[in-house]
């Protein structure tokens, strides 16, 4: 049984680490955005408080 997922553990490693690199890619991404978003709001807010 060790021996048989220490063979298929080569390939698979690789398929791991480009799917975690890829989810990794998309949550910066995604927290990117949202901060992005979030600085975009508060500067938006910023420019309608400043207007008398």
């Amino acid at each position: 049984m060790q021996p048989k997922i220490q063979r298929s553990n080569r390939s698979g490693k690789k398929q791991a680490l480009n799917t975690g690199a890829k989810e990794f890619a998309r949550v910066i991404a995604t927290a990117l955005a949202k901060r992005w978003h979030t600085e975009q709001k508060i500067k938006h807010k910023k420019n309608q408080s400043s207007q008398p």
